[in-house]
């Protein structure tokens, strides 16, 4: 997970594992909120069944995970 301190935007995650967040306080509410954004094929359910069944097979966590996905 990164911490952002700019807007966030899924081409700075397309194809990873990774999770990008950018917490925000409005000016005018004063209330606090946060953005996220990650590519759902890679870290939805098809990136965590490939990751429990890496563990569960004894390789290492991320063994398929780091190469890019496919983008149509």
């Amino acid at each position: 997970m990164t911490v952002m301190t700019e807007s966030t935007n899924t081409m700075y995650v397309k194809g990873t594992n990774r999770c990008m967040i950018r917490p925000c306080i409005d000016e005018k509410t004063g209330k606090f909120y946060v953005t996220s954004v990650l590519d759902n094929l890679m870290k939805g359910q098809s990136g965590n069944a490939i990751q429990t069944a890496n563990i569960m097979l004894g390789f290492p966590e991320t063994y398929g995970l780091v190469t890019p996905g496919y983008y149509p």
